[in-house]
């Protein structure tokens, strides 16, 4: 991998390969700020080869990976020093139309893992619905001893351990953030947890916000998931985070995962038409 040294450098590797190789499948659908982000924090690299080249941003645990590939010619086989994943987005309508690309992701190594479908949430009518049982589960938490709060630097190890034991959210789902994005996201509400009396983290989430899209995740301990409504909470900070900042707030649910999709769907989220296919090398 090269590291990409700048903005007009990418741009014109891909200029390059959409020209010289007919490169034009791609994945890509990175906006500048985003591309600038990881070349400012030296994380985005690239290879090229006779079907096209590949942009990488490392993730810390895996890079994520963005393709210009001639669907015309086989993509080669490589090894690289983690996990790489590739995401191909779709609506139901256009579904089988890159089915060659995928051809080339399978010849290439790469494992389909799941699909996702879009959802998205109307903040308003959701959080009338959720909010009763999150001021229930507020009550029953601060009789119980339980806080709210960011957590400390001593204590994200505590965030990774509870991500690494929820299947539901994959390590290849997981963002890598700058010490201080996390500290912007602490001070604005953005990544918090939920304490018990001896420290324990019980539940957390962290939200991210694009433009005026708002998406991110939810995690609560398994025993702790069918008592108090932490994830209601949860949910109900999010919302309310949402409708003050004026953010269209949207996720993505693997379609096996039917628990929480009821759960959303109950919840006012609305599922639509757009798919994410999750491949990894």
């Amino acid at each position: 991998m090269q590291h990409v040294s700048n903005l007009e450098e990418y741009q014109s590797l891909v200029k390059k390969n959409r020209n010289e190789k007919k490169a034009k499948k791609t994945n890509c659908l990175l906006f500048p700020d985003a591309i600038q982000r990881y070349i400012d924090y030296g994380r985005f690299f690239y290879e090229e080869q006779e079907a096209g080249i590949f942009f990488f941003a490392d993730e810390d645990r895996y890079y994520q990976a963005w393709f210009y590939l001639n669907p015309e010619i086989p993509a080669e086989k490589r090894k690289w020093d983690k996990p790489v994943l590739v995401q191909h987005y779709y609506t139901e309508k256009n579904r089988d139309r890159d089915q060659d690309v995928y051809a080339q992701l399978e010849a290439a190594g790469f494992r389909h893992m799941d699909t996702m479908q879009h959802f998205l949430a109307d903040s308003e009518k959701a959080i009338r619905k959720i909010q009763p049982l999150a001021r229930y589960a507020e009550k029953m938490m601060e009789e119980n001893g339980f806080t709210y709060r960011p957590p400390e630097d001593s204590e994200l190890p505590l965030v990774d351990q509870l991500l690494d034991m929820t299947p539901e959210l994959p390590y290849y789902l997981l963002d890598w953030h700058s010490r201080k994005e996390l500290d912007e996201m602490r001070e604005e509400g953005r990544f918090a947890g939920i304490f018990n009396k001896t420290g324990e983290l019980c539940a957390a989430h962290m939200f991210f916000v694009s433009g005026n899209i708002l998406n991110g995740w939810v995690v609560v301990k398994e025993e702790y998931r069918e008592v108090y409504g932490m994830s209601v909470f949860l949910k109900n900070k999010t919302m309310n985070y949402a409708i003050e900042h004026h953010c269209v707030h949207s996720g993505w649910i693997d379609l096996k995962n039917t628990v929480s999709r009821r759960y959303h769907q109950s919840a006012g989220y609305t599922a639509d038409d757009r798919f994410l296919d999750n491949w990894v090398c």
